[in-house]
């Protein structure tokens, strides 16, 4: 089983790739793990729409190969970021045909908890996702940055983690079984 962690948060050092990171932390063998940064595929690859270009073939790639993918976003304005938004517009339909996938978004206020169900969900089911597990939002202040080392402080953010994990690892166990 291989996971893509795919982050659309523009910034490396963010609360969202700290998150990323601790559910990454939660795969543990038979399972190997790619990650893809929105920062990896030129602006220019992004806002020309260059649907062939060698970022964009690699990031397809990647997707291809995953069996599941782990989308992490910051929540901006009540949406995921542009960029994010772009990227997956240049992806093929049906590109997560067969993946189970993972939404995890953070975000400054609670008032956000519900943007992915209007910004990306619609988003994945057009690009083919049938297995959508229920996106994990953790408050940006439950996020600490220490030395380059992101660490969730809230118990109910890492809870909400774990339960997600155990439902998208039932979610693939169920997939393998009705596919043999």
């Amino acid at each position: 089983m291989h996971v893509l962690f795919l982050s659309g948060s523009p910034n490396r050092l963010s609360k969202t790739n700290a998150v990323l990171k601790v559910v990454q932390q939660s795969f543990e063998l038979p399972y190997s793990a790619s990650t893809i940064n929105i920062l990896d595929v030129p602006a220019d690859d992004l806002m020309q729409a260059k649907f062939q270009s060698p970022a964009m073939d690699k990031v397809k790639a990647e997707i291809e190969k995953a069996d599941i993918l782990v989308i992490g976003s910051p929540i901006y304005k009540a949406s995921v970021p542009g960029v994010l938004k772009a990227l997956l517009d240049l992806l093929p339909e049906g590109a997560l045909l067969g993946k189970v996938v993972l939404p995890v978004a953070t975000g400054g206020s609670i008032a956000h908890y519900l943007s992915l169900n209007y910004s990306l969900l619609p988003v994945l089911h057009i690009l083919g996702a049938t297995s959508i597990i229920k996106p994990v939002f953790v408050l940006s202040d439950h996020v600490q940055i220490e030395n380059g080392i992101g660490r969730i402080r809230d118990p109910g953010s890492l809870r909400r983690i774990d339960e997600a994990i155990s439902r998208l690892k039932q979610s693939v166990k169920q997939a393998s079984y009705t596919n043999v």
